[in-house]
């Protein structure tokens, strides 16, 4: 279950350090040799955390980096946003060849007409990326009206073509399941939680659709509010595709 996990630390190729970590309400901030990753905020704090936060600055970025497999789920948030302050940023990902489609960047070039899709989480974008879908499969661990409750996952998306799934759930430890799950699918990662890595196509995605942020100082200041909705607009928007 770990190995993704452990592709992804091991990738963290830098003596680099952390100068400022932010845990906002519902961002998490986490700036490195001045660039920024974020994360969504994932509130769970039942199991101690591994570190304290004054012990973040100076850190180096590869031991934040494995402060995602914390079961502390906030702490797991920092590592997230510390592995995102590595791999997504826009040098990297234009030196990777990485797409940067404008309309409908998560599902762009792909056939959702007349196909069943499920998703993890509401997609909060300004443009319908699913639309002509025949059918479409919300699962929320708290549902709204006529979403499914998560555990229906099990049943649901080993029928579905197309599965999208949030980054926060590589935060939360539920991507491994959710992959094996959905083998038979098209799996598209999105949002921006999501690491832009390669290695992480190894594991049965398809696209991961991130983001890479742009403008640190403003989404410092997004995280600090607490404001809920997409970052979208302190950054540039990737698409990393399966070969």
């Amino acid at each position: 279950m770990w190995e993704l996990y452990d592709s992804l630390i091991e990738g963290v190729m830098s003596d680099e350090t952390i100068e400022e970590v932010i845990t906002g309400d519902t961002w998490t901030y986490v700036k490195a040799a001045g660039r920024c990753g974020i994360a969504m905020t994932t509130r769970a704090e039942s199991r101690p955390p591994r570190i304290t936060p004054s012990e973040y600055r100076g850190l180096p970025l590869r031991q934040a980096a494995k402060l995602i497999t914390s079961w502390n789920f906030t702490e797991a948030s920092v590592g997230m946003a510390a592995i995102n302050a590595f791999y997504n940023t826009p040098a990297r990902l234009k030196e990777l060849g990485a797409l940067q489609p404008g309309h409908q960047f998560c599902t762009a070039g792909m056939e959702v007409k007349g196909k069943r899709i499920g998703m993890v989480g509401h997609l909060r974008m300004t443009e319908n990326p699913l639309a002509g879908a025949k059918e479409i499969c919300i699962v929320e661990r708290n549902p709204q009206e006529n979403d499914y409750p998560d555990s229906a996952c099990e049943y649901l998306f080993p029928a579905c073509d197309v599965v999208i799934i949030t980054g926060s759930a590589f935060t939360n430890k539920t991507m491994p399941r959710l992959l094996q799950i959905c083998h038979n699918s098209k799996v598209v990662v999105t949002g921006p939680s999501v690491p832009m890595a390669p290695c992480l196509l190894r594991f049965g995605i398809t696209r991961l659709a991130g983001l890479a942020i742009t403008d640190t100082g403003g989404v410092k200041g997004f995280a600090q509010t607490g404001i809920h909705g997409p970052p979208y607009s302190y950054g540039d928007r990737f698409c990393i595709n399966q070969n």
